[in-house]
């Protein structure tokens, strides 16, 4: 069985490649500039047994995206409280704030 050229994490919606030699998978990187993650290397049999799932590049931009919008919540999930810890959230109150400050930028204009 061939295996297929891109696999999804659905956790953060990361979007994973199969390397020249048809056998592993890495890590794709958003920045074309940089090499995709060679040093990471998984089987198609590991990864689908974590639940990732196939896609194809015209799924990237969604894909891009989403895994953008992960990482802006855990940031803003794990910004200091001011007393050594984390202030927390879920991701309805960071969407519910973005909404706000877009907001609030948009009255400052």
């Amino acid at each position: 069985m061939k295996n297929p050229k891109f696999l999804v994490r659905p956790s953060d919606s990361a979007i994973y490649v199969l390397q020249e030699d048809g056998k592993y998978i890495s890590k794709h990187t958003l920045d074309k500039n940089i090499q995709n993650h060679i040093g990471n290397r998984f089987t198609y049999e590991t990864l689908t047994s974590h639940d990732f799932y196939i896609c194809t590049e015209k799924d990237f931009p969604r894909l891009e995206r989403a895994e953008k919008l992960f990482h802006e919540f855990t940031n803003w999930k794990c910004r200091p409280d001011g007393h050594g810890g984390i202030k927390g959230g879920t991701m309805e109150e960071f969407l519910s704030y973005q909404k706000t400050l877009e907001k609030y930028l948009k009255s400052k204009k």
